[in-house]
């Protein structure tokens, strides 16, 4: 849980950030401390937040509170100092828009993030409207083509624009006027939009309404002679909390909250216009008017295939409107309608999904939308450049407010593009060569299979290595304490709401679909659900079940993990912190694989013991037990096919194809899915078919599935032969649909027809399904809370999954520690990780691609050959003056390699300085390395490339650590062979997660330099037994299996008895 304090305790800072910590995220964030120059306001706050401890120092507050993080809500102005004082505390920053007011104060902060290593995100919450979403999902999807020109105005009313002119932002020193501190929203969303930054603006502005346009004024409404008759009278005494806040606190400060909007003090434009030019694509003419007869906001988005309209409305006759509407033209002028409906809540519903981005962990973020300092540098920037152009009467150059050229070359330079040699195909390239071999091995094997000995032999191999592959099977001596929670009846059939343990304190919920008059034991279905949200709730699902008991079986369908009532981090609010479905199960995945687990152990074994509980019941044969499920369903059913004797027949729906169609679809697969070195036994979806051969199988498949068709046809065709084989070429079968990825109703009856036939049962007599046939989701819950996990009444208390994984670490450590000797064991299983299907060859590397000079630095790039196919690359920095004189270097590993240089940039002077040369490492997938993406997101982000090819290659039985720590281990070799490095004095740095690759490379080399790492990782085992963590990335420092020889803490201590 993390730890927040605010500085501020006006209005925003109340109910943004203070009050929605205090009781609506308190299950993930705590409020430590409040500060406020106005102790009345700071302890009115304290106490409406619970009694949050208030300080009368900004400094007692940091020193007193300790907190993680630090929320700026403060004046304008005053937003650099508590920002910088905040970061060289060492906490991280949220700060209220804008981040501040002028670019000096901006380049302060930026500085004080690069120097501190801390960082500061800035609360844009319109990038989380809905409205604002939807416009960016357009453009993505290039709904209008590239974007030329926006036209964007914006309108504040007499209530809402007046009230800037009554408050401190009146004064432009205070607030940077409207165009810094309210159209930094606006300026934001642009570049949001466009996902470009603006170079140049040119601006008008003047005050036309405000200020001293009007006779009759006063000093302040409060004390005004013309309260009765002036239109903008704010009466502070009848306003609760204006009367508590500001009128009860002038006593400490002397601030007027009430001011008159036509005094002649005020400084600030109210109407303003101005055109940005985004390089030499885009061109934004905007406008802001502080005195509209409504408030709300018109945008015209041009692109090259056709023209957006959009407009929201906020106060006038068009704000009830339930809808806000899109309007898209091509170029022959017709168009499309899209409507977003409006949300309850702060600015539009957008407060509560920030603040759910800001106070919940590891959120998603595919659209980036939480916003760090350079968004906040760029908008402000944008508004501050626009106020030097009205100033100035000429246009201003954004990019030269922020720095010169140093600042701007190190961005250039962490953007850099390698044209040569593809290397941005290189790993996917290695991945997929290294897997055709494999699926080619197998298919070899499995041609070899000629008779029935032989086959068997195969499937026994089959099981013995999937269960390898997963991490074996959890024990299954628990008792099982089945409790019937509840029964609907429905026409002809009735769903019990069932609850059993699956292994001590791991409870399943299920609704078992039972016919009516039925007489004694009979077939059964054990129905596995896929990946939606709701589980046995889904209606999809639901109408299979329905399907399947009308045909006279027994059905259970059974909530994985994570989903339905078996979320395991709920957030207390009908969700998860770590998101429902496959979030948490690759959450969960990831926590397993060091273990030499996969989290497929524990979904399968829920299936197997949900067999175990069928078996229990007396309306069941437990000879006559049958599995389907479709997607993630599909995976668990072929799992089940593999690892359970005890099956009679399958139908896995919309899950088999083949690896080798699934790798060339583009696609990534849950952790569940992941089967780490499956692929490399030389076994497929060929296998999880014939593994029970020769007993009744029905293939569902759907013809337009992600799931490529072609592969399923395949595999089924070179599978039928083991049913002839045996001579029950009958027992095999396939039915297609044509539709999309779901258990279709057409595929649900071919599922209880072929049930029928091969288990037995009854067709049901055809009724019209009763108004009542479809349940609520409430009703079919088995808990009475709706969660296992939030669930007091259970005969043994409910544990986490997570809590069986983290005791498996910890009985790893015991062995570990209770070892004599791991080292030699460990290193030589380490060593042949890291160089197992590594081909070396000679470096040749390849220079000068870019050269310059940075700031004191001199520059210069390099590629070279890590193995064959595929180059690192390295950024070599010395300092000017050295020429071409050979000097030790400094190799530098840290995450994010060349594309993280500012973040460094200290370090890295320093370094050079001293004397040295330092080559920032790009390995594998790193810098410009990294691999084209997927689907346009952050190429670290979950589902996108990396993470599909880190999993492509644990199926291969190899992993992106180990390859990157041969990258490492080969860097350290090619150095000497760049120009102007001294090769016999090398040493390394490293920082953050990527210095773990130091460390393993160290380990098996001898000759390995003299190394520091910065900000380590403690253990792997430590990240494991953690409830909660940063998964960003996070697959890239797994060593599967690596827990059973060695952690972390092991290795330094061989390395120090050396």
């Amino acid at each position: 849980m993390k730890r927040y304090a605010i500085v501020g305790a006006g209005a925003r800072a109340r109910y943004m950030f203070a009050k929605p910590i205090a009781f609506q995220w308190q299950a993930t964030a705590k409020l430590v401390g409040i500060y406020d120059t106005n102790s009345t306001r700071a302890n009115l706050l304290g106490k409406e937040c619970g009694g949050v401890p208030v300080y009368d120092s900004f400094d007692a507050m940091l020193s007193g509170s300790r907190p993680d993080v630090v929320i700026v809500a403060t004046v304008d102005s005053t937003h650099h100092e508590y920002i910088i004082r905040s970061l060289e505390a060492g906490f991280d920053c949220i700060t209220e828009k804008p981040m501040t007011i002028d670019a000096d104060k901006c380049r302060a902060i930026m500085e004080a993030e690069r120097r501190t290593g801390k960082k500061v995100s800035v609360t844009f919450n319109a990038r989380f409207n809905p409205y604002n979403v939807k416009i960016k999902e357009l453009l993505i999807q290039g709904a209008i083509g590239e974007v030329t020109h926006i036209h964007f105005e914006w309108n504040l009313d007499h209530s809402h624009g007046a009230d800037y002119y009554r408050r401190w932002h009146r004064r432009m020193e205070n607030s940077g006027g409207l165009l810094v501190h309210k159209s930094t929203h606006h300026f934001d969303l642009v570049n949001w939009w466009l996902g470009k930054e603006p170079e140049e603006v040119f601006a008008y502005g003047r005050r036309a309404f405000y200020g001293a346009t009007r006779e009759e004024r006063g000093a302040r409404c409060l004390t005004c002679d013309y309260q009765s008759t002036c239109e903008f009278y704010f009466d502070m005494e009848s306003d609760e909390f204006a009367n508590s806040y500001y009128l009860g606190a002038e006593k400490d400060d002397g601030y007027v909250r009430d001011q008159c909007v036509f005094g002649d003090d005020i400084t600030i434009y109210d109407s303003m216009s101005l055109n940005v030019r985004y390089g030499d694509a885009v061109t934004l003419n905007y406008s802001l008017i502080a005195y509209s007869s409504y408030e709300g906001w018109r945008a015209v988005i041009h692109g090259t295939k056709g023209r957006m309209e959009a407009g929201v409305y906020t106060s006038g006759e068009r704000a009830s409107e339930p809808f806000q509407q899109l309007r898209i033209y091509d170029h022959r002028g017709n168009s499309q309608i899209y409507r977003v409906k409006k949300l309850d809540g702060g600015h539009g519903g957008s407060d509560v999904k920030l603040q759910r981005m800001l106070f919940v962990p590891d959120q998603p973020d595919p659209l980036g939308q939480q916003a760090d300092s350079w968004a906040g540098a760029m908008s402000l920037c944008l508004g501050y450049a626009a106020n030097r152009s009205i100033a100035d009467h000429s246009p201003v150059r954004i990019g030269d407010l922020l720095g010169g050229s140093r600042n701007v070359l190190i961005s250039e330079l962490e953007s850099y593009r390698l044209r040569i040699y593809q290397v941005k195909e290189q790993w996917k390239r290695h991945v997929y060569e290294r897997s055709e071999q494999a699926f080619r091995a197998g298919d070899e094997q499995r041609d070899l299979i000629e008779t029935v000995a032989e086959l068997k032999t195969r499937q026994t191999e089959i099981r013995e290595r999937f269960l390898q592959c997963i991490g074996g099977l959890p024990p299954s001596d628990s008792p099982l304490l089945p409790k019937v929670c509840g029964v609907l009846q429905r026409q002809g059939y009735q769903i019990q709401k069932v609850v059993f343990q699956s292994r001590p304190g791991i409870w399943a919920t299920c609704n078992v679909y039972v016919p009516d008059e039925t007489s004694g034991p009979g077939p059964a279905v054990l129905f596995l659900c896929g990946h939606h949200d709701e589980a046995k709730q889904a209606e999809e699902y639901q109408s299979v079940c329905r399907q399947l008991v009308r045909a006279g079986l027994v059905v259970l369908a059974m909530d994985p993990i994570g989903q339905g009532e078996r979320v395991q981090h709920a957030d207390g609010n009908g969700g998860s912190f770590i998101g429902i479905g496959v979030r948490e199960h690759d959450y969960l995945g990831s926590q397993c694989l060091p273990l030499g687990d996969s989290l497929a152990r524990y979904f399968v074994h829920d299936a197997m013991r949900a067999i175990d509980y069928l078996i229990t019941r007396a309306d069941v044969d437990a000879g006559r037990i049958g599995v389907t499920g479709n997607s993630g369903g599909g995976t668990q059913t072929a799992m089940v096919m593999m690892a359970d004797s005890r099956i009679a027949a399958a139908a896995p729906a919309t899950f088999v194809m083949s690896r080798q169609s699934f790798m060339y679809a583009g696609r990534c697969q849950d952790a569940e899915q992941i089967w780490p070195g499956f692929t490399a036994f030389g076994f497929d979806h060929e296998d999880i078919l014939l593994a029970i051969a020769p007993k009744p199988l029905l293939v569902l498949a759907v013809s337009y599935d992600f799931f490529p068709i072609e592969g399923t046809l395949r595999t089924f065709d070179r599978v039928k032969r083991f049913w002839e084989m045996h001579g029950k070429e009958e027992q095999i079968q396939m039915f297609v649909d044509e539709a999309v990825h779901s258990y279709t109703p057409a595929l649900a009856a071919a599922a209880a027809e072929f049930f029928m036939r091969h288990l037995g049962g009854r067709r049901a007599a055809f009724v019209v399904a009763p108004s009542d046939e479809n349940p609520e989701v409430s009703q079919l819950l088995c808990m009475s809370s709706g969660q296992v996990m939030s669930e007091s009444g259970l005969e043994v208390p409910a544990r986490a999954v997570h809590d069986e994984i983290a005791d498996r670490s910890q009985l790893l450590r015991a062995n570990r520690e209770a070892a004599v000797s791991l080292k030699e064991t460990g290193l030589q299983w380490l060593e042949e990780r890291i160089y197992d299907g590594r081909k070396p060859v000679p470096f040749r590397p390849r220079c000068f691609m870019q050269r310059d000079t940075v700031g004191e630095l001199d520059f210069y790039n390099a590629i070279w050959w890590s193995q064959e196919g595929i180059f690192n690359h390295g950024l070599v920095f010395k300092e000017l003056g050295r020429g071409e004189e050979r000097i030790p270097a400094t190799l530098a590993v840290w995450d994010g390699g060349t594309h993280q240089l500012q973040r460094h940039w200290d370090w890295i002077s320093r370094t050079c300085q001293s004397g040295r040369s330092v080559i920032v490492l790009d390995t594998t997938g790193s810098g410009p390395l990294q691999p084209h993406l997927i689907d346009g997101k952050d190429p670290l982000d979950f589902y996108e490339i990396m993470h599909k090819l880190t999993t492509d290659f644990f199926w291969l039985g190899d992993s992106l650590a180990a390859l990157r720590t041969y990258d490492v281990i080969r860097a350290v070799e090619a150095a000497a062979a760049l120009p102007g490095i001294d090769g016999n004095h090398l040493q390394l740095y490293a920082s953050g997660r990527h210095g773990f690759y130091v460390q393993l490379a160290s380990a098996i080399r001898s000759d390995f330099p003299a190394w520091e790492w910065e900000d380590a990782l403690d253990s792997i085992a430590s990240w494991v037994e953690s409830k909660q963590y940063d998964p960003k990335d996070i697959l890239s420092i797994v060593l599967p299996g690596m827990l059973h020889y060695f952690d972390l803490p092991d290795l330094r201590k061989w390395s120090q008895t050396e």
